[in-house]
C-alpha cells in the first residue's frame, strides 16, 4: 500500500485529480473569457476616445500633427543654429557663474551693480566663449523655429539634445548682456535680449510637454534679464518697440496646447506599439523587472489583453478633455484653479498611472509664465511713455492707445494687470497664483504663498547704484 492509499482509496485520488483538473479547466476558461470581456469593453473605450479626438482635431495623430507644424523661412529657422552654437561653446561653460559669486546676488535688487569680481568673471568666461557668442547674437534675425523629431517606437527614450542645448545658448546671450550693459553698449545689449528672446521661440511648437518648459524658462530668463537691463540704465526706444511687439507676440502663443498635443500623440504611439507588441515593457526602467521570467511573462500576457486597451482609452480620454480647456483664452484656463487638476488614477490601469504626465503642474508654470510675460510687455511699455514724456504713466490707461494696444488682462482673475507707484519706481503686476492682491510683491527666490507676478521698474536716479 502506497502512501497515497492510507488517508484515501485510489478511487478517491481520481476523482480528486478529475475535480481538480475541472477546475482548472474552468478558472482557466473563466479567466480568458474574463481576458476578452476587459479588452473588448478596452476597446470600445479606444474607440470612442479615438473619435473623440478625430472630432475635436482631426490632425492629432503623430505624423499628421507634425507634417501641420509651421515651419520657418529658408535660412531662418533658428533651431538650426542651436547645436553649432552649443558644440562652438567650451564645455560645461558657466558653471563658475552660477556658483557662490552668482547665488551671493540673487537677492540683490537688479538696480545694484554686480560687484567687479563677479564683472571680471563674466568677462573670462565670455571671452572663453566668444566664437559662440558671436553666432548666438544672430539668433534675432531668426525669430522662429522647428525641428524633427524622431520618436522612438516606446516614445520616453526620445532624445531631444538640442531642446536641452537652448537653456545653453540663453545662458551666452544673457551674460552677453550684462557685458554690454556694463561697456554703456545699449544697442548690443537689446539685439542681444531680443536674440535672446529668438532662442526661446526657436523651439517652437515641439510637440512635448518638457520642450515647452523649456521654452517658458528661457523666455523667464529673458525678461528678467530685460528688467535688469532697464534696472541698470536705459534702452534705445527703437530697440524697445521691437522687444516689446517680439514679447507681446510670444506671450499668446499657446505652449500648454503645443505640449498637450504632443504628449498625447506621442503616448498613442507608445501605448499602439504596447498593445501590438513592437514594444516591450522590459526596456523601461520604471517597470523593472515584473515582466522576466515565466510568470511576469504571463502576467504581462494578461495584462495586455486585459486592461491595456482600457489604459489607452483613458490616457486619451484625459488629454482630449485637457486640450479642450487649453483651446480657451488663457485667463479662462488660469480663473479656474481646479481646470487642470491631475486624473485619478486606480491599481487597475497601471501603466496609464505610469506614463500620464502631472498636468496641473505644467499648467501652473505655463500661467505664470503669460502673466510675467504680460506684465513685462506693460512694464516696456511703461519705460517708452517715460522717456517720451520724463515722468512714468499715471496708469497704464495712459498708456492706450500710443504705446499699447489695451491693457493685457491677468490671466489669474480676468481683470487688467495692476499698476503701482513706488518710492523709487513702479511695478506692473499680476495676483498671482494664490489669487490675492500682495501688493505687487515679486519675491522670487523665497516664493511665499502671497506671491505676485510681475515686472519692476526704477526711476532713473535710481538705477545702476553700488551696493552699500
Amino acid at each position: 500500500m502506497d502512501i497515497f492509499s492510507r488517508f484515501l482509496p485510489r478511487r478517491w485520488w481520481a476523482k480528486l485529480l478529475v475535480g481538480m483538473l475541472i477546475f482548472l479547466v474552468i478558472a482557466t476558461a473563466s479567466a480568458l473569457i474574463e481576458r476578452q470581456r476587459g479588452g473588448s469593453h478596452g476597446r470600445e473605450e479606444v474607440e470612442a476616445a479615438v473619435g473623440e479626438a478625430d472630432r475635436t482635431d482631426p490632425d492629432w495623430r503623430w505624423d499628421a500633427l507634425n507634417a501641420k507644424r509651421t515651419q520657418p523661412p529658408e535660412g531662418r529657422n533658428g533651431a538650426d543654429l542651436i547645436r553649432p552654437i552649443a558644440n562652438a561653446a567650451p564645455k560645461e561653460w558657466g558653471k563658475r557663474l552660477l556658483g557662490p559669486e552668482w547665488n551671493a546676488e540673487r537677492d540683490v535688487p537688479a538696480n545694484i551693480r554686480y560687484p567687479q569680481e563677479l564683472i571680471d568673471e563674466v568677462k573670462a568666461e565670455c571671452e572663453a566663449a566668444k566664437d559662440a557668442i558671436a553666432i548666438a547674437r544672430t539668433m534675432k534675425d531668426r525669430p522662429t523655429g522647428q525641428r524633427a523629431i524622431r520618436l522612438e517606437t516606446d516614445a520616453i527614450s526620445t532624445k531631444l539634445p538640442d531642446t536641452q542645448d537652448t537653456r545653453v545658448v540663453v545662458n551666452l546671450l544673457r551674460w552677453d548682456v550684462v557685458l554690454a550693459v556694463e561697456s554703456a553698449d545699449a544697442n548690443r545689449a537689446g539685439d542681444s535680449l531680443g536674440a535672446m528672446l529668438a532662442t526661446s521661440r526657436s523651439l517652437g511648437s515641439e510637440p512635448f510637454l518638457i520642450s515647452q518648459l523649456v521654452r517658458i524658462a528661457c523666455r523667464t530668463i529673458t525678461t528678467r534679464q530685460l528688467e535688469w537691463a532697464l534696472a541698470q540704465g536705459t534702452l534705445p526706444e527703437a530697440k524697445l518697440q521691437e522687444l516689446q511687439l517680439a514679447i507681446a507676440d510670444d506671450a499668446e502663443e499657446p505652449l500648454l496646447l503645443h505640449g498637450l498635443r504632443g504628449e498625447r500623440a506621442a503616448m498613442d504611439v507608445l501605448l499602439a506599439n504596447l498593445l501590438s507588441g513592437a514594444v516591450d515593457p522590459g526596456a523601461w526602467r520604471e517597470v523593472g523587472d515584473v515582466h522576466q521570467g515565466v510568470v511576469g511573462r504571463v502576467g504581462w500576457w494578461w495584462y495586455r489583453g486585459w486592461r491595456l486597451h482600457g489604459d489607452r482609452a483613458r490616457m486619451l480620454a484625459s488629454f482630449n478633455t485637457f486640450i479642450e480647456r487649453a483651446k480657451l483664452p488663457v485667463e479662462e484656463q488660469a480663473s479656474d484653479p481646479a481646470a487642470f487638476k491631475d486624473p485619478e488614477f486606480d491599481d487597475e490601469h497601471r501603466i496609464y498611472k505610469l506614463i500620464f504626465p502631472s498636468v496641473q503642474r505644467v499648467s501652473q508654470s505655463w500661467w505664470r509664465s503669460v502673466a510675467e510675460t504680460r506684465c513685462t510687455v506693460v512694464g516696456v511699455a511703461c519705460e517708452r511713455f517715460r522717456m517720451k514724456h520724463g515722468r512714468w504713466p499715471e496708469s497704464t490707461a495712459a498708456l492706450v492707445p500710443e504705446f499699447l494696444p489695451a491693457v493685457p488682462l491677468d490671466p489669474f482673475d480676468k481683470r487688467p494687470l495692476r499698476f503701482k507707484r513706488l518710492d523709487d519706481g513702479l511695478v506692473i503686476y499680476s495676483v498671482g497664483q494664490d489669487r490675492a492682491d500682495d501688493g505687487g510683491d515679486l519675491r522670487r527666490i523665497e516664493r511665499p504663498e502671497g506671491k505676485d507676478e510681475g515686472f519692476r521698474l526704477w526711476d532713473v536716479k535710481e538705477r545702476r547704484k553700488s551696493k552699500e
